[in-house]
């Protein structure tokens, strides 16, 4: 062809060519894109939303047995004494005479004889316990005192069991009284004793759980909480109205107020409201986790009759996907039946988009729970509208409440012929509960993970000297989903629990577009510690990795992969108690280790041996030693094969989308190197000192091994970095990015805090410059000098890597450097509570400085 009839077709097509490339784009930028992968209606802005529910203003009322007496001038005065279900601080009591308020009197008015009204006396109370949590069948003590004779013990509890035989807590007073209480309720429930007879005075509360325990697999528990604790006296009503009036009743917010509807046949539904965001966001009532068969879900609360409504805006062509349920939130396996209703509204329309009766006794329907209900939405890209959700008693049952659970409502945009094509990866979050660095071969030599060896160390990146913000499972793992310190976010002792009011990592990566699912082992990942909130799956059913992993890769092979995942695993294989199968055991318990005693060979025994050691109870001999550790490596070499199997058949079927995988620990296990055994008893490196692994898609970085401190607190902005986002300012970890490209260097005057609470016990850490400071007070202990009792530590980390020679002594500043960390730790805690412990004026230069760079006291 000539190239003059060339160059004329070229600029006649070439119009048509751009126009066609640029619409190509607008497609490619649609589809495949920056795209929101879902959006979770539960966390829409307020204004979106709206919601009609029975647990508004709900009242309960009660007729008391009065006492009557005839007042002159044709009065009746009514008088009761007793424990009103009302929260102390907010009684909301009203009186009514028929329809007709009783107005409330001041004491003056009352003794003035003011004709009709009412004087209400609070009852006291003395809060005994906040909470606490008990894992397996123990005795522990509280002390306080009880101002009044005769009080009521009154606590709330809640049964993490798989079946519906109860616990028991038996509550002593000194030993002038004890009774007992049966737990096994699923949700917070309240429990009274009535200690009659006992007068007032200072007494040690004693509290023994019996027939709390969970298996080594950690697949069976029955475990408990308590919190609230008190001893509370009686509160007193007294009535003075006419005659002609008719007897008196009480109207309340009873403190119990679900169980409380669900005595009650169903109210009319109130005025609906909007926004009404302080309780709906925060109130356990109505937003809440609920567990079903092991899956946690986050849920809306519609008991009904119930409506909640949610604005919604798709960026792009999307379904809607949610997953009800039906069960009595108090009592273990009782399900029931209802009618649900899911509607469009536009404009003046409604679409019935799903309606139909669920009866969750009916095994049928159980698998919404599991898979949920998927709609289309007939909503074009940026067309707005509303998503309307009613619930209603099943037919015959209209006099019953139906706790009706509407579990994470979400959009997720239409599958698409041929999917791909996500500009995000997939994050894949692993955590190998109780793994000591030096347990991995790339850092501590060995053959136990070879695995792990070339998936990280010749594919990935390696940080060899990690260390953990605590010596044991919860707090630490606060501290890697919040990027805190322990004194920071609070999340200390067996019963403290991560605040609903902040951020964790999964909800963050929920709002970037990112589907979070995670699998875990139970115990303290349960999600009554907060760990499950923003993640759309949370599977706790445990088992360790041998049942953990393959429910994940089933879960994997069902997902949309269209949608980035972030994805949190967690397995207790390497805890104690250490049970290795064949051939591994044979591996590293060689000819001639035994036991000294028959229990460490049996898991539900080996603890308390081991305990007792710690707790100087018991003496255990030198050849315990190799056979204990040698079990232990063995769970480990076990675990890497495991985890080799899921991540080789993952990658075989493309069930990621060539993730960042991140790899460690919360804690290490200590073996005698320091006369105790297991974990959360020290801050020396073998409990401390944790592996930290990345591996970055595309094998980026391939086998860098980095030396230099660093923690578990800067995974969440390593992560945040590499994807380009920004990190919260209320994270104190930093990203160790730029070190891994090569950029910038550790700070070698950075300073890394561990911290461990043992009841009166408490331990913290300073790590800085190779050296390592420990200190270890007892509240319950005194010096002669009438000090709490206390140990200072200081190690040369570069000389002296096991910390046997304790150089505090040699070094005068060693106890004033500890008290400035103290001064540290102790603001991050009060800012923590939203109120410093301690005003600026009063810490020294030094100590501020500290603070700010760790985030702290900017512009102060």
């Amino acid at each position: 062809m000539h190239p003059a009839r060339i160059k004329k077709i070229f600029f006649i097509c070439l119009p048509f060519v751009l126009l066609g490339s640029g619409l190509l784009l607008e497609q490619i930028w649609i589809f495949f894109g920056s795209r929101p992968g879902m959006i979770r209606l539960l966390t829409q802005p307020p204004k979106e939303i709206s919601l009609q529910n029975p647990l508004w203003n709900y009242r309960s009322t009660l007729k008391p047995s009065w006492k009557i007496s005839n007042r002159p001038g044709g009065m009746i005065e009514y008088a009761w004494e007793g424990i009103l279900d009302v929260l102390p601080s907010n009684p909301s009591i009203q009186v009514l005479s028929g329809s007709q308020k009783v107005r409330l009197l001041t004491r003056q008015e009352w003794d003035e004889g003011v004709e009709a009204g009412y004087y209400y006396k609070p009852g006291e109370d003395r809060l005994l316990i906040a909470n606490y949590f008990f894992p397996a069948d123990h005795k522990q003590f509280f002390g306080g005192d009880i101002p009044w004779d005769s009080p009521v013990l009154e606590w709330e509890s809640l049964a993490i069991s798989h079946d519906s035989a109860p616990m028991k807590l038996n509550a002593r007073l000194d030993e002038v009284w004890q009774a007992t209480a049966e737990i096994s309720a699923d949700d917070w429930t309240l429990y009274r004793l009535a200690a009659e007879g006992i007068p007032a005075g200072s007494y040690t509360l004693f509290l023994k759980s019996t027939g709390a325990y969970s298996t080594a697999d950690k697949k069976i528990q029955k475990q408990f909480f308590i919190r609230n604790f008190r001893a509370r006296n009686k509160a007193s009503i007294q009535v003075r109205i006419p005659d002609r009036m008719p007897e008196p009743t009480l109207s309340y917010h009873p403190l119990d107020v679900i169980q409380a509807l669900m005595k009650e046949p169903p109210l009319p539904l109130p005025e609906e409201v909007w926004s009404p965001w302080s309780h709906y966001d925060e109130s356990p009532l109505l937003v809440r986790p609920l567990e079903v068969n092991n899956l946690v879900r986050t849920c809306l609360f519609l008991p009904t009759p119930s409506r909640w409504s949610v604005a919604i805006e798709p960026v792009e062509l999307s379904d809607l996907v949610f997953y009800p349920m039906i069960r009595d939130p108090v009592v273990i396996g009782k399900w029931g039946k209802g009618h649900l209703s899911v509607k469009l509204l536009l404009d003046e329309s409604e679409t019935v988009l799903w309606e139909g009766d669920l009866d969750f006794n009916d095994p049928k329907t159980q698998p919404v729970w599991g898979d949920g209900i998927r709609v289309p939405l007939p909503l074009q890209p940026g067309q707005r509208g509303r998503i309307l959700f009613s619930t209603t008693p099943a037919q015959g049952e209209e006099n019953q409440v139906c706790p009706f659970f509407l579990g994470e409502p979400v959009l997720v945009h239409r599958n698409l012929p041929g999917g791909g094509g996500r500009k995000q990866p997939d994050v894949i979050l692993i955590s190998i509960d109780t793994l000591r660095a030096d347990a991995v071969s790339l850092i501590g030599g060995g053959d136990t993970t070879p695995f792990l060896d070339h998936y990280f160390g010749e594919r990935g990146v390696v940080f060899t000297e990690a260390e953990a913000p605590s010596s044991w499972t919860l707090p630490s793992h606060a501290s890697l989903f919040l990027s805190q310190y322990v004194s920071r976010h609070g999340v200390r002792m067996h019963y403290d629990m991560i605040s609903p009011d902040t951020q964790g990592l999964a909800e963050l990566f929920s709002d970037h577009g990112y589907e979070t699912a995670a699998f875990v082992d139970r115990e303290f990942l349960n999600y009554r510690f907060g760990f499950s909130q923003g993640f759309k799956r949370y599977d706790q059913e445990a088992g360790h990795f041998a049942s953990i992993l393959p429910r994940c890769m089933d879960w994997l092979n069902r997902r949309n992969r269209n949608i980035p995942l972030f994805l949190f695993l967690h397995t207790y294989d390497v805890h104690d108690p250490y049970t290795p199968p064949e051939p591994y055991r044979q591996r590293y318990i060689k000819e001639g280790m035994f036991p000294s005693t028959d229990k460490l060979i049996h898991p539900e025994q080996q603890f308390f041996p081991l305990l007792g050691c710690n707790i100087g109870k018991l003496t255990l001999p030198d050849s315990d030693t190799p056979y204990m550790k040698g079990l232990y490596l063995a769970e480990v070499a076990y675990m890497d094969d495991l985890l080799k199997d899921f991540i080789e058949k993952a990658e075989s079927q493309r069930l990621f989308h060539d993730p960042v995988v991140v790899l460690l620990s919360d804690h290490g296990e200590a073996f005698r190197e320091h006369s105790t055994w297991l974990h959360g008893y020290s801050l020396y490196e073998e409990e401390v000192r944790i592996p930290i692994l990345f591996r970055f898609p595309g094998d980026l970085h391939a086998g860098k091994k980095l030396a230099g401190r660093t923690t578990l607190l800067d995974i969440a902005p390593t992560l945040f970095d590499y994807l380009g986002w920004q990190s919260p300012l209320e994270w104190q970890g930093l990203s160790l990015y730029p070190i891994i490209q090569g950029q910038e260097r550790l700070p070698e005057d950075r300073e890394l805090y561990s911290e461990v609470t043992q009841n009166s016990r408490h331990l913290f850490s300073l790590h800085r410059h190779k050296k390592k400071w420990i200190d270890t007070r007892d509240d319950m202990v005194w010096d002669a000098s009438g000090e709490i009792k206390r140990k200072v530590e200081l190690y040369n980390l570069a000389d002296d890597p096991g910390e046997k020679k304790n150089l505090a002594s040699q070094v005068e500043s060693a106890t004033s450097e500890l008290d400035k960390t103290s001064r540290v730790l102790s603001d991050m805690a009060g800012d923590g509570k939203g109120k410093g412990s301690a005003p600026a004026a009063n810490l020294d230069a030094e100590t501020i400085e500290r603070l700010q760079k760790i985030g702290y006291m900017h512009g102060n």
